[in-house]
């Protein structure tokens, strides 16, 4: 696969991937999919429906395609094919960083955080 760097250090490859999806976006998408919604999402997450549409959508450019369809009519939404290819692989990053944030914890003896891939 060949990749560009452009004059920031973002990374893009052939298949339009941006190398800056960002934690948050994953985290708003994983709690979309479980929650069903994106006011259900927002206040599960403490932050506004407007916040979390904004990382819903920068994630999407990130990786140049729709991932959350939302439908006409009211507040629910549905996995597109791309969302429903990402959802386990989203799922299973923020899962890891938990266990990242728990192994540092334990080596310096600080408290570990409270466990939250949603």
């Amino acid at each position: 696969m060949a990749v560009d760097d452009d004059e920031r250090g973002s990374v893009i490859g052939a298949n339009g991937w941006n190398s800056r999806v960002e934690i948050r976006q994953l985290r708003a998408f994983v709690a979309v999919v479980e929650r069903g919604s994106i006011s259900a999402a927002a206040i599960a997450l403490g932050c506004a429906q407007s916040t979390l549409s904004e990382a819903l959508a920068a994630l999407d450019r990130a990786i140049g395609v729709t991932t959350i369809a939302r439908k006409r009519g009211g507040h629910a939404t549905s996995l597109t094919a791309a969302g429903a290819a990402l959802l386990p692989h989203a799922r299973h990053l923020l899962q890891e960083l938990d266990a990242a944030h728990r192994c540092v914890a334990v080596a310096t003896g600080a408290a570990a955080p409270t466990a939250d891939t949603s």
